[in-house]
């Protein structure tokens, strides 16, 4: 069975939360633990909605959890070479958006390194918005 979790950045704290997205009434966002499934009190932060991004189900080369919104580092074919993308939601399924139309599914055929996230390290796409 495939993993689902989401990640957000706190509206308090800007730190990052994982766990079950809740999406409220009023159009905001929290980030849950979902320990009431275990009989414990359950943690429920508040999130800020452009923050959310799901995992991807897939690794990085070193193990660490690629979600929407990662910056990688894509050592791919000989054609297409080395070169930092960030991963986004699009036509139902995750891709990096390099506007090479590498589907995440494929990434298991290319060598992926997570050095960030649009949110927290825009610089490394070049721009201040995370976006050219």
């Amino acid at each position: 069975m495939r993993e689902i979790e989401f990640r957000g950045k706190s509206v308090d704290s800007g730190k990052w939360f994982y766990g079950s997205l809740v999406i409220n009434k009023d159009g905001t966002c929290e980030i849950t633990d979902g320990a009431e499934h275990y009989g414990y009190l359950r943690i429920s932060v508040q999130v800020i909605p452009e923050t959310v991004g799901q995992f991807t189900g897939i690794i990085d080369s070193y193990d660490n959890k690629i979600y929407e919104g990662d910056v990688v580092i894509a050592n791919g074919n000989k054609r297409c070479g080395k070169y930092t993308t960030y991963v986004v939601f699009n036509k139902n399924c995750f891709m990096l958006d390099d506007n090479k139309t590498i589907f995440i599914d494929n990434m298991s055929l290319i060598n992926v390194e997570v050095i960030g996230n649009i949110y927290d390290n825009p610089e490394f796409l070049g721009g201040s918005d995370g976006k050219e």
